[in-house]
Parts: structure tokens; sequence; C-alpha cells
């Protein structure tokens, strides 16, 4: 899957309700510039419900899905990926969070939990 063009941003994880990959599909319908893409990563019990949506929205060329990836392939996205998008309404952090850190990946989330201890811990200084 090819995201050279910088213009994509990436969503990793199961999709499911509290992953928070409707507000995802929302905030991608609300940007003004179309050139923005959102490509999720992973499979779940919300997909369905997720393509409907971005129907409804009128994005549905503007978000892809491309189901369960190997873990190399995730990681080929992050490293050309505009930002990982993390709005899950449960996780704290995880693992992609802290992978796509570590791969240069700038990550917006939403501000709960320990995030900001992991955001501090990846911008100190080594």
């Amino acid at each position: 899957m090819d995201v050279a063009d910088g213009e994509w941003i990436v969503g990793v994880g199961t999709l499911a309700p509290l992953k928070g990959w409707a507000l995802a599909i929302d905030a991608i319908a609300s940007m003004p510039e179309p050139r923005s893409r959102l490509l999720l990563v992973g499979t779940g019990p919300d997909e369905g419900r997720l393509r409907a949506r971005a129907q409804r929205r009128g994005v549905a060329d503007r978000v892809r899905f491309a189901g369960h990836l190997p873990r190399d392939q995730v990681f080929a996205l992050l490293t050309s990926a505009r930002a990982l998008l993390f709005p899950s309404f449960h996780d704290s952090a995880g693992w992609a969070v802290a992978e796509a850190l570590t791969l240069g990946c700038p990550v917006v989330c939403l501000d709960l939990g320990d995030r900001r201890t992991c955001f501090a811990i990846a911008a100190a200084p080594s």
C-alpha cells in the first residue's frame, strides 16, 4: 500500500466503537483540504458502520480500509504517513503510539490518561 505522497493520516487498531474511528472519519470530513486522507489498518466489528459513515459524510473516497497488515508493512506506512491518528476513548496509550513516535511519525490523539507521559518521554533529548 503506497502512502508515499505524505497526505495519508494512518490509524492502527481494532475497528470498534471505543477506539474512536467514527470521530476520525468525522474529522477527515471536516478538513477543508481534500488531499487529506485516512488509512485505517485493522479489522473489527465496527467496520461496516464505519464504511457507511464515511459514505454518509461524503468521504468514502478519502477513507481507505486496509484490513490487517503485517507489522513491517505497518511500520513502513508510519514512516511515510503525515501522522498516526489515535482517537481512542478507552486506551490511554497503545503500542501504535509508541511505535509511531519511535519511527518519527507525529501522533494526534485525545488528551486522556498517560499520553502526556508517553509524549514527554519521546520528546526528551537523548
